[in-house]
């Protein structure tokens, strides 16, 4: 879902622009079976989340040049590429952005078999970079940090090709509400923390075990969970009992989540590279819980050693945390600092601009 938000977020920025560029946003999986699209994507959720060993192995084993072109190749025998090269073909467009690897390895693919050659570049969505990301063909790399240039370059790709303007995010990031207004329109109360849970990582009985033992804690916490689009979890936490329910609110998906990111003085959430970078841009402390292997311990990496963010795998250790921050209300406050300093609310925009001064 990052890729597909920060695809948006580019032609967002790009449609600013009116009728002289024309924009086409498009997901390279619609352009095979329903079936493998399905299994792509539902593959990706099971390894990553049920067998995070095997995931890590196969990032791991892509990770070497030599196996990068194994991957078009399987896709494209799962008729992808045709469909999509035809679809390129009938469009001709002028310039091609990816924020995924596999649209230009395909595209590479497709190049070397005398099909097509456009002027590309990707946007690399995480604050590590996989070596998929890099080839030869790509003419443009932008990336979430100078970190990132580096390992681009250390992957062969020309310094001047590569530019650094923070991973594209989208618009409504840009004005936020004030603290105590964001908080009043939910019905909070100005707090001494509020803290926002966002994502599928909690058990159900862990994540009521966390939220009751932080709103013991302290009588004037608040928490905030956002479901998003697990209905069985939303179902079970409208029926479950918090120590203090009007200290604790349950969500399900949310169309402004800036909002209660407004509100929030810490966020426990997943460490995707999309959500690092929104939370960056609200100057929101990050608590990271279960990572998933690979690209998100680069983030997490990125975080800790900046102090934006803490890696924390208990209810208990997450729990006793916060009881300190709220004693030290000074922590949170530095962290917010760093968040603030490192976020780049306005990335979608610098691209944008890049692609349109080459194409005018």
């Amino acid at each position: 879902m990052g890729h597909i938000k920060a695809a948006h977020a580019i032609e967002e920025a790009l449609q600013k622009f009116g009728s002289e560029i024309e924009v086409k946003n498009i997901n390279v999986l619609d352009f095979g079976s329903l079936g493998f699209k399905k299994f792509f994507e539902e593959s990706y959720n099971f390894l990553s989340t049920k067998v995070p060993d095997v995931w890590r192995m196969m990032y791991e084993y892509f990770n070497v040049k030599a196996r990068q072109s194994k991957i078009p190749l399987i896709i494209s025998k799962l008729s992808v590429e045709s469909k999509l090269i035809g679809f390129i073909k009938e469009f001709k467009p002028d310039f091609i952005i990816s924020t995924h690897p596999f649209p230009i390895q395909l595209l590479t693919y497709a190049k070397r078999q005398d099909i097509i050659d456009i002027p590309s570049a990707n946007v690399i969505t995480d604050y590590g970079c996989h070596r998929l990301w890099v080839n030869s063909d790509v003419n443009y790399y932008f990336a979430a940090t100078n970190g990132v240039k580096e390992i681009v370059k250390a992957f062969g790709a020309p310094e001047e090709k590569i530019m650094v303007n923070g991973i594209p995010i989208e618009e409504k990031f840009q004005a936020l509400l004030p603290r105590e207004e964001a908080l009043k329109k939910i019905g909070f109360e100005k707090s001494a923390i509020t803290v926002l849970i966002v994502g599928g990582k909690f058990a159900f009985f862990d994540l009521k075990k966390t939220v009751n033992g932080l709103l013991a804690q302290n009588s004037a916490l608040y928490c905030i969970i956002v479901c998003g689009r697990d209905k069985k979890l939303e179902a079970r936490l409208a029926k479950a009992k918090f120590c203090d329910p009007s200290r604790g609110l349950a969500l399900g998906f949310v169309e402004k989540i800036q909002d209660l990111m407004a509100a929030s003085d810490v966020i426990i959430s997943k460490a995707g590279g999309l959500t690092v970078s929104e939370c960056l841009a609200c100057a929101l402390p990050m608590i990271i819980y279960k990572i998933i292997p690979g690209q998100e311990e680069d983030n997490a990496d990125f975080l800790e050693r900046a102090g934006a963010g803490v890696r924390l795998d208990s209810s208990e250790k997450i729990i006793e945390w916060l009881e300190d921050a709220g004693k030290n209300k000074k922590k949170l406050n530095e962290m917010s600092r760093i968040c603030a300093s490192l976020g780049k609310p306005y990335a979608a925009r610098a691209i944008a601009e890049f692609v349109r001064r080459k194409l005018l």
